[in-house]
């Protein structure tokens, strides 16, 4: 059984969203049917999207480029470096797409948002009732608890270490107070999904789509040994986890909680329930995901 998939993403920073659309292509139980992409240079976003689905007939929507916080935009300034992106086809109105396709097929889809909320907040707010016909909501976001030793100091947040949240705390609370069912896998799991960067080594034996990925994951890793100061060896898959988990909830172990987004960007664990992920299988996500990927 495939599942018909919207991603929400602001692909083109972290790898690990790119590395999650690779997921979403190369997968038998994903039948990814759009890209709508969030967060700062959108268009950017959605181009580097384009690039990675090359032939494929999958349709790409630029978002919003502004949270509903205000909060100043933070990007690497390395987004798209080293790919060649020409004038690929990417469309706008990520918003309106997501209203339009999913109150014609109610109930059909998932929607998997791996980067800041702004895209699913302004949809439901332009259409209340959308949260009805969401087949179910995956988010990556927040934080419990903070008990690992990814937190690095960083130039675009000091006080929430999990950036989808804290960069529009506004549309992350809207998105956590709504009715639409979801699971939310939050930094506590994501993070023990570390892979480093020679396991990522082959795909530049592999395809076109693949080599643009590696060269993503090499600017990411230059990115960070650079803002460090020292080589960090691996990075953490946040957003590949969170969509796997679509097709494989066994990857996870989840628990129904309230939870919500204090006006900090802080988890917390009141107000509306959902599925809180809280525990991963490690091993067995990674054999997936690696597998996956290379096929």
């Amino acid at each position: 059984m495939s599942h018909k998939i919207i991603l929400d993403t602001d692909i083109g920073s972290d790898v690990d969203d790119a590395l999650a659309l690779l997921y979403a292509l190369k997968s038998p139980e994903i039948d990814l049917r759009a890209v709508t992409t969030v967060y700062g240079p959108t268009n950017l976003r959605a181009t580097i999207a384009k690039k990675i689905i090359g032939e494929r007939n999958i349709p790409v929507y630029a978002g919003e480029s502004t949270p509903l916080s205000g909060r100043k935009i933070w990007t690497t300034g390395r987004e798209g470096e080293g790919l060649s992106l020409g004038n690929l086809p990417v469309r706008r109105d990520a918003v309106e797409f997501l209203v339009d396709e999913i109150s014609s097929h109610p109930g059909e889809y998932d929607v998997v948002a791996i980067g800041p909320m702004t895209n699913i907040a302004k949809a439901l707010k332009l259409k209340p009732d959308l949260a009805g016909k969401i087949n179910h909501l995956y988010l990556m976001g927040g934080a419990v608890s903070y008990p690992y030793e990814m937190r690095f100091p960083t130039p675009y947040l000091t006080e929430n270490p999990e950036h989808n949240i804290y960069c529009d705390v506004v549309s992350a609370k809207e998105v956590f107070a709504s009715p639409v069912r979801k699971t939310i896998v939050p930094l506590d799991v994501t993070a023990r999904t570390k892979i480093s960067r020679a396991a990522f080594e082959h795909l530049k034996s592999k395809g076109e789509r693949e080599k643009t990925v590696a060269n993503l994951v090499d600017v990411w890793f230059d990115y960070r040994t650079k803002h460090f100061g020292r080589t960090v060896p691996f990075t953490c898959m946040h957003d590949p986890l969170t969509l796997s988990i679509v097709h494989a909830p066994e990857l996870v172990k989840t628990q129904k909680h309230p939870v919500s987004i204090d006006d900090a960007g802080l988890l917390k664990l009141r107000g509306h329930e959902a599925n809180l992920a809280v525990d991963i299988r490690e091993a067995q996500f990674k054999d997936l995901f690696l597998k996956t990927i290379y096929s």
